[in-house]
């Protein structure tokens, strides 16, 4: 995970280059985040110290004004947008790691991973009924090889294939894919 950070709005003023968790930016060369650039990884940029307050989902690309992020609030669904006062005040990195269960309720084989799966065969699960998502940002996908539709999850626990508001919901997913962008 990188992060560039900036005091100012459109990457103006003092830059400050995060690369883990930041509990406040207290500890930072920075006192407030008012646009920033996230370089590589899954982010999320909460409104108070200690990664309190609301928290909105950074992926790879700029943010030119906090603005920006109303279309980022995070959430397991699609969010609604609505305005973010300035500034931020902590950030964290989102790694990536989800528990897979073959059958609804965490029941069934398990099958524990940090990367993507283009197809599960050979992980000792045939296919995706319910699972907890333990950290990052997750696509979980109908089809094999993050085939259409998908269902981004982010931390939670999902006990069957409506929870991710699955078109149909028992229909399992077959692919799963860390969001990095």
């Amino acid at each position: 995970c990188v992060i560039e950070l900036y005091d100012q709005r459109e990457f103006k003023g003092t830059k400050c280059v995060i690369k883990g968790n930041c509990p406040s930016l207290d500890h930072c060369s920075i006192t407030e985040v008012r646009s920033c650039k996230v370089i590589r990884g899954v982010w999320k940029l909460w409104k108070g110290r200690g990664y309190n307050g609301d928290d909105y989902l950074l992926k790879v690309g700029e943010y030119p004004d906090l603005k920006a992020l109303s279309d980022c609030k995070s959430s397991a669904s699609a969010p609604a947008p609505a305005p973010v006062p300035d500034p931020a005040w902590s950030l964290e990195c989102l790694p990536f790691m989800i528990h897979l269960y073959e059958k609804v309720n965490f029941k069934g084989p398990i099958f524990e991973t940090t990367v993507d799966c283009c197809l599960l065969d050979g992980c000792g699960i045939n296919e995706v009924h319910s699972c907890k998502v333990l950290s990052g940002v997750w696509d979980l996908c109908e089809g094999p090889d993050y085939a259409e539709p998908r269902y981004q999850l982010q931390k939670g626990e999902y006990p069957n294939p409506g929870s991710w508001c699955a078109s149909d919901p028992t229909a399992p997913a077959l692919s799963v894919k860390c969001v990095t962008e």
